[in-house]
């Protein structure tokens, strides 16, 4: 869902920016933040809600596996909001023909913090003790958190120098 809502604000801001509306493009973009993060939210909400429940159907007779899937899905639940503003964020700027800002936050996000942070919680006691999947996970949420704070700032600078072009011109 955030994927779609991402590449339909790149067609929507797209659009306004060829036609110099540079207000509706801006609105466009925190609109599609706002949507995606209200989609998200009710992803987040049934997985908290329901995450035992589905697991228990899926696998009914291994209450191991319940337990971890259980817990991998409350990291999942948290997942939802930042990826799905990161997600969104990336397909407006796509709309403002920006691909090399997008990407090089996701690769500092990725690389330099979920990746190292969640190897060393999964694999290391550097941090804490061993977490495992658990710890991979935490890495992948702070890595998401950086991302989506950094896309929704290089939307911010975005369209505010679109709006400044406007004005000069």
């Amino acid at each position: 869902v955030p994927l779609s809502i991402g590449m339909a604000a790149a067609v929507r801001v797209g659009n306004k920016v060829g036609e110099r509306d540079f207000q509706a493009a801006r609105y466009s973009s925190f609109y599609s933040l706002k949507f995606g993060g209200i989609l998200a939210l009710f992803n987040t909400l049934f997985l908290l809600l329901f995450a035992e429940l589905v697991v228990s159907s899926i696998w009914p007779s291994d209450p191991e596996v319940i337990e971890l899937a259980v817990i991998l899905l409350m990291f999942a639940a948290f997942f939802q909001i930042p990826d799905s503003l990161a997600m969104c964020g990336m397909g407006s700027l796509r709309g403002y023909k920006d691909t090399v800002g997008p990407m090089i936050i996701m690769l500092v996000a990725y690389w330099m913090f979920a990746l190292p942070f969640g190897y060393s919680l999964a694999i290391t006691d550097f941090w804490t003790i061993k977490l495992g999947a658990q710890g991979m996970w935490v890495g992948m949420c702070i890595g998401l958190v950086i991302a989506s704070a950094l896309m929704i700032w290089r939307l911010n600078y975005t369209t505010n120098r679109y709006l400044t072009i406007r004005y000069e011109n």
